[in-house]
């Protein structure tokens, strides 16, 4: 395939100054996730390019379904053309994703009735085999390096035809550095990378080999960094840790949010129904499970000693090991809602909790993080509870923005039962943090303000081109 050459004069934005022309929003090809309104990644990239024309965005991603073409009106579907274990790991796949790109009627790509006949008839001893050799591989901490990532000809041909101006992705595993950094040497395209978590620190933790291959993914990382023209972290403090780390600049953009869309629904009385409702809603898993069953905890003591209160919890992950736990706890745990019903959700809770894990696994990978569900819940005018461990990026966001959350910064010393409680009791309390939240939200992550900047670094990111890989002197 040939290198890219510009598609259009007009493809780039020409001065500084904002207008209403089509050429302030460069043609951006977004690898890896998808629209979504239920993950984090998703919701943050559905915010963020909100108002973008939908033809001068294109999605090549993973995701088994593309539920938003009015956001975005070419997809890919990256496929085992793109993505495949190495034999012979290949040979005990039950099946094969078919790569290719989407149209609006086809709302998924299935494997074909051929291969899934195969899958079906080659039982016995195949699956055996296969489970030994991936029972192997997670022992070794393997997986992540047996994976052959790289563009094939058909996604090649599609973006080619897309003709985009720059590439945007969130990365988060050693594959889509690989197939990212593959798609930006065939097309020299600029690439801008956002991150969500700092998962590089902890790529391939697990597992014998765990050490070794943590360096030559880093590596791989960096690798990908002298290739990147703009860096941008979720948070402030992410964004001061890498400018550290990697010795470049790194700009920062957080989830936006419609703040008309939340006032509708935000909290304007803070008087308490029966029960104290306790609401939740996200996912329960990597880095926040723990503290969730500690905020369960002591609800249930409470719960115990006469208190009405309950904890709801309303996740994707509804029916899973670790959702099931804390419905043992008495939790009431329900089904996501759609994004667009969360407003209302929130701003009728009683009070809502963001919490962060305090061991040392949950820490390394979401010290840096900026939860998507941070300025959504300061919107809704709720009182927050922020239970997150201290010097992380939460904690010290929620210390600095001032009295719009109450922060439990430690675990299992008393003080987050000390803060349920004055949730439950003090109507003051929860009156004067709803209403500072709110103004914080409206003042830090207004969708107006946080888009035109996002889209001034796409734009600048066009306009530049291709990164000059000496400029950025990634330290080793």
């Amino acid at each position: 395939m040939k290198k890219h050459q510009p598609g259009r004069e007009d493809a780039l934005p020409e001065g500084d100054q904002a207008t209403t022309d089509s050429k302030e929003f460069p043609r951006v090809l977004i690898v890896g996730q998808s629209f979504n309104g239920h993950s984090g990644g998703g919701i943050t990239l559905t915010n963020h390019f909100r108002g973008w024309p939908s033809d001068r965005v294109a999605v090549a991603t993973t995701a088994a379904d593309f539920p938003d073409f009015m956001t975005c009106s070419h997809y890919y579907h990256l496929g085992s053309s793109e993505l495949k274990w190495v034999w012979p790991l290949s040979l005990f796949s039950s099946c094969r994703d078919q790569s290719g790109r989407v149209a609006a009627a086809e709302p998924r790509i299935e494997s074909s009735s051929a291969q899934k006949a195969f899958a079906r008839e080659s039982g016995g001893l195949r699956k055996v085999v296969g489970g030994i050799f991936r029972t192997l591989v997670a022992f070794l901490g393997l997986g992540e390096f047996l994976v052959v990532a790289r563009p094939s000809v058909a996604l090649l041909d599609w973006i080619a035809e897309f003709c985009p101006d720059v590439i945007y992705t969130q990365l988060a595993s050693v594959g889509m550095i690989r197939l990212v950094h593959g798609i930006v040497e065939r097309t020299e395209l600029p690439l801008v990378v956002h991150i969500m978590d700092d998962w590089p620190s902890v790529l391939n933790a697990d597992g014998v080999l765990g050490p070794l291959l943590n360096r030559r993914s880093h590596s791989e990382f960096r690798g990908l960094l002298r290739r990147t023209s703009r860096l941008v972290a979720i948070s402030g403090r992410m964004a001061e840790v890498y400018s550290s780390r990697y010795g470049r600049e790194v700009g920062y953009s957080h989830n936006p949010i419609d703040i008309d869309v939340w006032t509708q629904h935000a909290k304007s009385s803070w008087a308490v129904g029966v029960p104290f409702r306790f609401v939740y809603a996200g996912r329960v898993g990597r880095a926040n499970a723990r503290s969730l069953a500690d905020v369960a905890a002591v609800i249930a003591d409470l719960r115990s000693e006469g208190a009405d209160v309950v904890l709801e919890v309303y996740t994707q992950d509804a029916g899973t090991p670790l959702a099931d736990a804390l419905s043992k706890m008495g939790v009431l745990v329900k089904s996501a809602l759609p994004h667009g019903r969360v407003p209302e959700l929130l701003g009728a809770a009683d009070a809502v909790v963001l919490p962060l894990d305090f061991d040392d696994a949950g820490f390394a990978f979401s010290s840096l993080s900026m939860p998507t569900k941070t300025a959504e819940y300061m919107a809704s005018g709720a009182p927050m509870l922020v239970y997150a461990p201290r010097g992380g990026a939460l904690a010290e966001y929620a210390r600095s923005a001032g009295e719009c959350a109450l922060l439990v910064d430690t675990a299992h010393d008393g003080r987050l039962a000390d803060a349920v409680l004055a949730f439950v009791n003090d109507e003051n309390l929860r009156a004067s943090l709803g209403r500072h939240a709110k103004i914080q939200a409206i003042k830090e992550h207004d969708a107006v303000r946080v888009r035109e900047n996002f889209r001034s670094i796409l734009a600048s990111a066009a306009r530049d081109g291709l990164a000059e890989s000496t400029s950025l002197r990634v330290r080793s």
